[in-house]
């Protein structure tokens, strides 16, 4: 363990400093939220136990718009550590973005958590989150993950990663200015991702366009604009990409104000779980 406290201590050190700056930004359009990546320590952070047992949660982390590199660091913290799950953290090269220098670590990983946003990695990095999915290994994937690997104005990538892993139809979004009202779907409500959640409630992230979902993907919640009630889009849902495996778990909802929501983090807690096909946590 002495091997990780540093990273421990540096990681909250840099998450105390960077959630008060963070703090009561507005998170309306995603413009106006951008974390200063050059800030960032740039390092495979760790935490949790080392014991052959440990589930190891791996999370590869590169956009600039919703400060997942801040929000999910503190949500493992809170969430997972005390629930005996070993986290690593890959963040994109700020010097580089469209690079992960330590993505050989999702080889290591028992689930795979995604929030990157159009980066197109070089082929052999890319290459091993192909690997990963191919072997049939759980995936989780928040808010940008739906555009993570495919860029409009330029080719390569993986444009598919959405439709063929995600089992989602990502088509843009509604503007800013509404908060959305997500509702559980009710033939859905005792899948153990849900359990304990209200039938309803409100999220600050603007709503993403996704209704065509694959005929393999389980829509767990819905959403719609306040005010107006025009939407009705699929917020979360779960895939599988192989019938013997593969399990994942995706989510149009990460924003800055969402971490703060109880239901939001229960949500993403009971997914992470459900993934690795292990009763939710209590």
């Amino acid at each position: 363990m002495s091997r990780i406290l540093p990273a421990i201590f540096l990681h909250r050190l840099w998450l105390a400093i960077g959630l008060t700056v963070m703090g009561g930004a507005s998170t309306g359009c995603p413009s106006q939220v951008r974390a200063d990546q050059d800030s960032l320590p740039r390092l495979g952070l760790r935490f949790g136990p080392k014991k052959a047992t440990s589930r190891h949660v791996v999370f590869l982390i590169g956009e600039d718009e919703y400060q997942t590199e801040k929000t999910l660091p503190q949500f493992a913290s809170e969430e997972l550590e005390p629930r005996a799950l070993r986290c690593t953290f890959i963040f994109a090269d700020p010097k580089s973005p469209n690079e992960f220098p330590q993505i050989a670590q999702v080889r290591e990983a028992d689930l795979l958590v995604v929030s990157v946003r159009r980066r197109i990695p070089p082929e052999d990095q890319l290459a091993i989150i192909r690997e990963y999915v191919r072997a049939g290994k759980p995936l989780v994937g928040i808010r940008t993950a739906s555009h993570a690997f495919a860029r409009r104005d330029k080719p390569g990538g993986w444009p598919e990663f959405d439709q063929e892993v995600l089992g989602g139809d990502y088509k843009g979004h509604h503007g800013p200015g509404s908060e959305t009202i997500v509702r559980l779907v009710e033939v859905q409500k005792n899948h153990p991702i849900l359990k304990g959640l209200p039938r309803e409630f409100r999220s600050k992230s603007h709503l993403y366009k996704n209704q065509k979902l694959a005929s393999t993907a389980v829509p767990l919640l819905q959403g719609r604009l306040e005010g107006d009630g025009s939407g009705d889009e699929w917020v979360a849902w779960t895939n599988q990409t192989r019938p013997d495996g593969g399990r994942v778990f995706y989510t149009s909802l990460g924003s800055v104000d969402d971490f703060a929501e109880p239901s939001f983090r229960r949500l993403l807690l009971q997914a992470i779980f459900w993934a690795m096909d292990q009763d939710p946590p209590k």
